[in-house]
Formats: structure tokens, sequence, C-alpha cells
């Protein structure tokens, strides 16, 4: 007889590699530029109304896309454009914050948040791709030709 279902549940469960958590980490991004980004009492603004940076962040997020399939095929390119990106998003949400922290007295909202987490998973994802990279380099032997 063949294997039970959970057996077979459990060997084709999927598993999000680098390529699919930066997917991931580029939409929740995006979503926190249009979420709420701070309040002050009860005014709140997204990340595109008042005096915030946060139209870099979908300009580094074009450009990530645009980077993802370098990082699927295995280019050291994607890598690179993927930390950078991760870089620039987190810089200038964490600089907006402050911004707003020291000029409004303001509160960060969880649109802020989202973007700091999205900046933090696509530095991971470009990491771990990274690594998968030179485990791979490692084992290729001197001198032979990748096809």
């Amino acid at each position: 007889m063949g294997d039970s279902l959970a057996d077979e549940v459990t060997r084709r469960r999927w598993r999000p590699g680098p390529l699919a958590i930066a997917a991931i980490g580029i939409a929740v991004a995006a979503v926190g530029v249009f979420s709420t980004w701070t309040s002050v009492g009860p005014v709140s603004l997204n990340g595109t109304q008042g005096p915030s940076d946060a139209w870099l962040i979908l300009i580094a997020l074009a450009f990530a896309l645009g980077c993802l399939r370098s990082l699927a095929h295995g280019s050291w390119f994607g890598v690179a454009a993927i930390v950078g990106v991760s870089l620039v998003i987190g810089w200038v949400a964490i600089e907006d914050w402050l911004e707003n922290r020291e000029v409004l007295d303001a509160d960060a909202g969880y649109g802020l948040v989202l973007v700091l987490a999205a900046s933090v998973a696509l530095a991971a994802s470009a990491v771990v791709r990274g690594l998968q990279l030179a485990d791979a380099r490692r084992a290729t032997p001197f001198g032979e030709l990748r096809q």
C-alpha cells in the first residue's frame, strides 16, 4: 500500500525560500507605506502624507521587484541589490520615525512597523540566498564551468 495522507502532506510541505520571503517582504513594505505611518492624537498620516520620505521606499521597492529574478537565478547582483534595498527602506523608515517623534511628538503607526519588519525580512532573504550561493560555489570543483 501507499503512504498515509499525513506522510504525503509532511513530505510535500511548502517551505518558503529566500525568493518567497523577499517577495512577501516587498508586498508587506508596500502595504506599510500606505498604512498608518505616524499619529498625533486623533490625526494619523500614512507614508505618502505629511513630511514623510516614503516615496523613496516605493522607488526602492520597485527596484527590488525588478531584482527578484536575479535573486532567483543565483546572481550576486540580486543578493547585493536586495541587501541595498533593505538598508534604504530601513534607513528611511527609521529616519522618518525619529523626525516625526522629534518634531511632531508623534507615535509610530503600524505601517512604519510593517516597513521595518519588511526591511529585516528582505535583508534576511538576501543573506540566506548569499549563503546558498557561497555553499554551491564551494561544492563546485575549481576550474569546472557551471552550466
